[in-house]
């Protein structure tokens, strides 16, 4: 398997790892029934879940542009090529 494909299926396992995480999270807080859904937990709540993707969203991205790179030299190329 190439290295872009290692990477992507890593990505993918940590992905699905987060969000799992993320559905369990929120389960366990809609089984609480003294949890309540004021502004601050809301806030608080998003910005945990936002802290959890964030570096999976960042790892994504990075991946998606390393494999774009070669395509887009490639691109500059045949255009200034003519």
């Amino acid at each position: 398997m190439s290295d872009e494909a290692t990477d992507a299926a890593a990505l993918v396992s940590d992905m699905v790892q987060v969000w799992l995480g993320e559905l369990q999270r929120f389960y366990a807080r809609t089984q609480d029934p003294d949890a309540t859904w004021d502004a601050e937990a809301f806030t608080r709540e998003a910005s945990q879940t936002i802290e959890n993707v964030l570096p999976v969203v960042k790892r994504s991205a990075d991946l998606t542009l390393g494999l774009l790179r070669p395509w887009s030299s490639a691109f500059q190329k045949r255009a200034t090529d003519g």
